[in-house]
């Protein structure tokens, strides 16, 4: 190797060696300063991103404490009247008094129900409706379908905290 380099003209050795350097500039180029400034371009996105998440979870944040306190206040006032009374009036308002045979205490803060022939449908928007309006969960619950589709016998425990 080193004979054949001796054997080549100045200009020739001249122009290797640029070459040479110019082919090691661009491998560390290639394979060292570009995927590093790829990897930093990367990394700025994704610092970006999380900083929009950052401000729209602290944003959820506020709105979360701000119907946290809207509710305690709510559930203040709800809590002033009977289980008994919000279970019925709330059962007149979605159309599901009538097929309510009976409404009985159960303890402090429960009430049994049993249902005949009743929408299903309708009954379980009730009962969602019953937990996030005024907070009452349905702690046990036996239903059965009737002969007409669509339609439920149900026995209910229902409580509030």
């Amino acid at each position: 190797m080193k004979s054949w380099w001796l054997t080549l003209q100045p200009r020739e050795r001249m122009t290797l060696t640029a070459a040479a350097v110019f082919i090691a500039l661009a491998l560390l180029y290639l394979l060292a300063v570009e995927p590093f400034l790829k990897h930093r371009a990367n990394m700025a996105q994704r610092i970006q991103a999380k900083q929009q998440e950052l401000i729209w979870m602290q944003q959820a944040s506020q709105q979360v404490k701000q119907l946290r306190t809207d509710s305690s206040r709510t559930r203040r006032v709800i809590n002033n009247r009977s289980l008994l009374s919000v279970v019925d009036s709330s059962a007149r308002r979605q159309n599901i008094r009538k097929p309510i045979q009976r409404i009985e205490p159960e303890g402090n803060n429960g009430v049994r129900l049993w249902i005949q022939d009743a929408n299903f449908d309708i009954l379980v928007r009730w009962l969602g409706s019953l937990n996030t309006e005024h907070s009452v969960d349905v702690v046990r619950a036996t239903i059965s379908r009737t002969d007409t589709p669509g339609r439920v016998d149900s026995r209910l425990s229902l409580q509030r905290p």
